[in-house]
């Protein structure tokens, strides 16, 4: 039986050329220029609840706003001020959802259409359950 989606996902951008290779692949890793400490910890009480967390790509360059793809976070590794994150069963999100659809966990509103983050933890969007 499938684990249940956790109550909170991470929200981030990469370049369109990486997230195709992701779509063919299903499965991949990245590097964030920033620590995502909250995200870290997150990630591990979703694995103490036995549960999956969700990581959510947008396009980097060209469209921020439209949501391309989801996996499941596999691992969350902070080394200095820089993260690398693993992630599988990597899918395109079906119908045209945005990030301004996104509610952030830290003020429970929606993200901003000028939200410049690299991340954000966001709760998990029910278009994905």
């Amino acid at each position: 039986m499938a684990k249940p989606l956790y109550d909170f996902c991470i929200s981030t951008i990469l370049d369109e050329r990486k997230l195709e290779q992701i779509a063919l692949r299903g499965r991949g890793e990245a590097t964030e220029g920033s620590t995502w400490k909250t995200g870290r910890e997150l990630f591990r009480q979703a694995q103490e609840a036995n549960a999956e967390m969700p990581v959510i790509f947008s396009d980097a360059a060209h469209n921020t706003e439209t949501l391309l793809l989801w996996a499941l976070l596999r691992s969350v590794e902070i080394t200095g001020e820089r993260t690398t994150f693993h992630f599988s069963d990597a899918k395109r999100i079906p119908g045209n959802h945005h990030r301004t659809e996104l509610i952030l966990r830290s003020s429970g509103k929606e993200i901003a259409r000028d939200y410049i983050r690299p991340y954000a933890i966001c709760r998990t969007p029910p278009f994905l359950k």
